[in-house]
């Protein structure tokens, strides 16, 4: 499903010299399977993650999606890959204030040139347990909510892609957790899911945890017990 080889990402400001802030990644992950990718600030965790979902080129090395190589794709090119095989949750929601939620889950369609069932959003929020929302605004929703809905939103266009972003960064406890059941029930029914957190426990929840330090991969493991998420939720209720 992705395959990274030799992945380096250098940026160069003001004539000075190139600093590099992916060395020498190399790593596969296969269809169906959870990765957390996790590190602190400035790991260069995020930089690799939006390599991985082409929203960047890696200065040197490459990387194959779904058997493809991503270098020689035009701008275009790319925007239809990432619409076709990819969602993306932020940390930050990136919901517009002005839109319900229905709304929102409905954008990535207006990029696509797919036949949908014209109520593909509504069961998308269903999917996250929010279709009585469906008509709130953003403001209108608890950070756990708007969370669910970007997930909705990443899965309209049905990828087999999802990548999430310190998804339960600015949410409590229980609000966590329950982006993190709904990410394991996804996983379950057969989702290749990659997420970049800092945060340790909620790595553990994935089947796979990636360490990454100082833009290098130092650590790659199987998690032999994941956390259960909803087992969790139980204990905290």
């Amino acid at each position: 499903m992705v395959k990274a080889q030799k992945i380096v990402k250098s940026y160069q400001k003001d004539g000075n010299a190139p600093v590099e802030v992916l060395k020498d990644i190399t790593f596969a992950i296969d269809a169906g399977e959870f990765i957390s990718i996790r590190g602190s600030s400035g790991a260069g965790k995020s930089t690799l993650l939006n390599i991985l979902g082409c929203l960047d080129k890696p200065t040197s090395g490459t990387y194959e999606l779904d058997n493809v190589d991503v270098a020689p794709l035009s701008d275009n090119a790319l925007s239809d890959l990432r619409n076709r095989k990819i969602g993306f949750v932020f940390q930050s929601f990136n919901l517009l204030a002005r839109t319900t939620a229905q709304e929102n889950v409905e954008l990535p369609l207006m990029y696509s040139d797919l036949d949908f069932p014209k109520d593909a959003a509504l069961q998308a929020l269903d999917a996250v347990g929010l279709i009585d929302r469906a008509t709130h605004f953003p403001n209108e929703l608890s950070g756990g909510e708007q969370q669910r809905v970007a997930i909705a939103r990443a899965l309209i266009n049905d990828p087999a892609l999802i990548l999430a972003d310190e998804p339960t960064g600015n949410l409590d406890t229980k609000a966590g957790l329950e982006v993190m059941a709904i990410l394991q029930k996804l996983h379950r029914n057969g989702r290749t899911i990659i997420m970049v957190t800092h945060d340790a426990d909620i790595a553990e929840h994935a089947d796979r945890i990636v360490q990454v330090s100082d833009g290098r991969i130092v650590q790659d493991e199987r998690v032999t017990e994941p956390k259960d998420a909803t087992a969790s939720q139980e204990v905290t209720e």
